[in-house]
């Protein structure tokens, strides 16, 4: 489940998701970085794809939803 955080972040399985400002003039309308602690794990350009790489990472790891 997704718990909103603040105006701009998220909090999804122990993870961290920021929404960041894009800049004017590029077709994408926001972009979502993925971080655990101090640790980047990389862009995603939607709230669901980062959702989906954070379970990735929880699969590769062998843990599994409960």
């Amino acid at each position: 489940m997704i718990t909103q955080i603040s105006t701009h972040s998220f909090k999804y399985r122990g993870f961290k998701i920021i929404k960041l400002k894009v800049k004017k003039g590029t077709q994408r309308k926001h972009n979502y970085s993925v971080q655990l602690n101090e640790q980047e794990f990389g862009l995603s350009d939607s709230i669901d794809s980062a959702t989906g790489y954070i379970d990735r990472l929880y699969e590769m790891r062998g843990i599994h939803q409960s």
